[in-house]
C-alpha cells in the first residue's frame, strides 16, 4: 500500500502494556492493570472489528477478527519501532446469512518475548487505519503462571459484563480459558444454524473482551448453549453444523495435528502443564440412558495424548464431572458407566489429573478423594461470569466433597507453579473488583507407584 501508516508509532499512540506476572498471591492494582473495557474501536460501522487472540507461543500468535467483506481491509503487524512482521490470513469464513460478516483467521510470526506488538487493519479504499490492538508473545515454558477460567457468557447482562471483563483484565492473566456457553445461541434464537450464527455474532460484537485494546491469548470449548440449545445432545439437528460457527469464532491451528481433537476438542501444552478442552455435546447420548458422554472416539484421542506424559494435566469440560450430588447434568450423575471407565484409565496414566468445569451457575471447589485416582485431586467449577444466578443456589444440595463455593457472578483466577510433574495452585473465585468469594490452595502430585 502506498500511503504512510507508521507515523503514529512516532507520535506515541502505540501503547506498551505488556503483561507481567507478579507474585502468586497478589493482584495488580486495578488502576495500573486495566487494559480494556468499553472502548469500541473505529471500524465497520456501527460495531468496530471485534478481535480475539488465540493460540500464542514464543514466536507466533493467531487471531480471529470479525470483519466486513464489503469494507475490505489489509492487516499488518508491527513492532513498536514500525518493523513489519510476517502475517498470513489463514482463512476467511463468510457468514452465509449476513453479507456484512466475515471471520478472518490470522497468523503473525517473528515474535519475541518481552516486546509489544501492534495488530492493525487498514481500509483498502481509503488507507485509513480502522482497527488496532496490542499483543505479546507468550512464554509457554514459564513455571509460574496465572490463568483465568470463565463460563456462561450471556450478552443480555450489559452492565455486569462490562464490570466483569474489566476485572478479568485487571487480574492480568497469561491466558484465558472459556469453558462453555461462550454465547447463548438459543436466547432469542430458534435453534437453526442461521440463528446460531446470528447469536454468536451478536455476542462477539457486544462483549467487552473482544473490544480490549490489549489482547490476551484465549482458548475455548463449548457447552449446550453455544453448541445448539439448552441440554442439547448429539441428536440435535445442529450437530455437525454449528461446529463451523464455533471454529470461525474460536478455532486455531495447532502445532501438532494430534492436538486437534474430535469436533471442537483441543489440547495445548502451557506452563509445564497440559490442558485438554473437551467436547461434552457432540457425542453425548440423551440424559437418562447412561450412554456415551465424551464418546469412544474422543476418549481414545485423550488416552493417546495422555500416554507417556508425567506433566500435570487439566481436563476442562463444559459440564461438571463429580456433580452427581445435584442429581442432574453431570458426567457422574447421568453417564456414570462411561465416567467410571474414564476414571479407571486415568488412574493408570502417569500424569496427575485435575478437573475444571462450568455450567451450573455457581462456582465451587471440590477435593476428590484418593480412592478415585490413587492420589488427592480437585474439581474446580467456574460459573457464571455473567448469566442468571440465584442467591445461595450453591447451597441447594449438600456436597460432601465441597471445600468452598459461591453463587455470585465470578470468574476463577488460578495461579499455578509446576516443575513438570507436580503442580501447586491457588484458585480464587473473583468478582468484578477482584474480591475473592473463596480462596483455595492445593497441590497435584501422583505418588510413585
Amino acid at each position: 500500500m502506498g500511503f504512510e501508516r507508521r507515523q503514529f508509532l512516532k507520535n506515541g499512540l502505540f501503547l506498551g502494556t505488556g503483561l507481567t506476572l507478579g507474585g502468586l498471591s497478589t493482584f495488580a492494582a486495578p488502576a495500573q492493570a486495566y487494559i480494556g473495557g468499553g472502548q469500541v474501536p473505529v471500524g465497520a460501522p456501527p460495531y468496530g472489528m471485534p478481535v480475539v487472540q488465540l493460540f500464542t507461543d514464543e514466536t507466533r500468535a493467531q487471531f480471529r477478527v470479525l470483519s466486513n467483506p464489503l469494507m475490505p481491509v489489509e492487516y499488518e503487524a508491527t513492532t513498536s519501532d514500525g518493523k513489519v512482521l510476517p502475517l498470513k490470513v489463514l482463512s476467511s469464513t463468510e457468514c452465509p446469512y449476513d453479507e456484512y460478516v466475515q471471520m478472518d483467521h490470522l497468523l503473525v510470526g517473528g515474535l519475541e518475548l518481552g516486546k509489544d506488538y501492534l495488530l492493525s487493519a487498514y481500509d483498502l479504499r481509503t488507507g485509513a487505519r480502522v482497527e488496532e490492538r496490542v499483543f505479546n508473545a507468550l512464554d509457554t515454558r514459564k513455571k509460574q503462571a496465572r490463568i483465568v477460567v470463565a463460563s456462561c457468557v450471556c450478552d443480555i447482562f450489559d452492565g455486569i459484563q462490562e464490570d466483569m471483563w474489566k476485572g478479568v483484565a485487571n487480574a492480568k492473566p497469561d491466558a484465558i480459558f472459556l469453558i462453555g456457553d461462550t454465547s447463548y445461541t438459543d436466547l432469542g434464537g430458534n435453534g437453526t444454524i442461521q440463528d446460531n450464527w446470528k447469536r454468536h455474532i451478536q455476542t462477539r460484537r457486544k462483549i467487552d473482551m473482544f473490544k480490549w485494546r490489549k489482547l490476551i491469548p484465549t482458548f475455548a470449548t463449548w457447552d449446550d448453549h453455544d453448541y445448539a440449545g439448552n441440554n442439547a445432545d448429539r441428536h440435535h439437528p445442529l450437530n455437525g453444523k454449528s461446529v463451523t460457527v464455533f471454529k470461525a469464532m474460536f478455532g486455531w491451528t495447532p502445532l501438532k495435528k494430534e492436538d486437534n481433537g474430535p469436533v471442537v476438542a483441543m489440547h495445548v501444552d502451557l506452563f509445564n502443564q497440559r490442558f485438554f478442552l473437551m467436547d461434552d455435546r457432540s457425542f453425548r447420548d440423551a440424559e437418562g440412558t447412561n450412554g456415551a458422554y465424551w464418546g469412544g472416539t474422543q476418549i481414545n484421542w485423550l488416552n493417546s495424548n495422555l500416554a507417556g506424559s508425567k506433566a500435570p494435566t487439566w481436563l476442562m469440560n463444559g459440564g461438571q464431572f463429580f456433580g452427581g450430588y445435584l442429581g442432574k447434568d453431570s458426567y457422574e450423575g447421568d453417564y456414570l458407566r462411561e465416567f467410571q471407565s474414564v476414571l479407571k484409565t486415568l488412574k493408570e496414566v502417569e500424569a496427575p489429573v485435575m478437573f475444571m468445569s462450568g455450567d451450573v451457575h455457581f462456582s465451587e471447589a471440590m477435593k476428590i478423594e484418593k480412592a478415585i485416582l490413587g492420589y488427592d485431586t480437585f474439581e474446580l467449577t467456574s460459573s457464571s461470569i455473567h448469566s442468571a444466578t440465584t442467591p445461595f443456589i450453591d447451597k441447594r444440595r449438600t456436597n460432601p466433597r465441597r471445600v468452598d463455593s459461591t453463587w455470585h457472578h465470578n470468574f476463577m483466577v488460578i495461579d499455578t507453579a509446576s516443575n513438570g510433574t507436580q503442580m501447586n495452585f491457588r484458585a480464587r473465585a473473583c468478582g468484578a473488583k477482584l474480591q475473592a468469594y473463596f480462596d483455595v490452595k492445593g497441590s497435584l502430585l501422583r505418588a510413585n507407584r
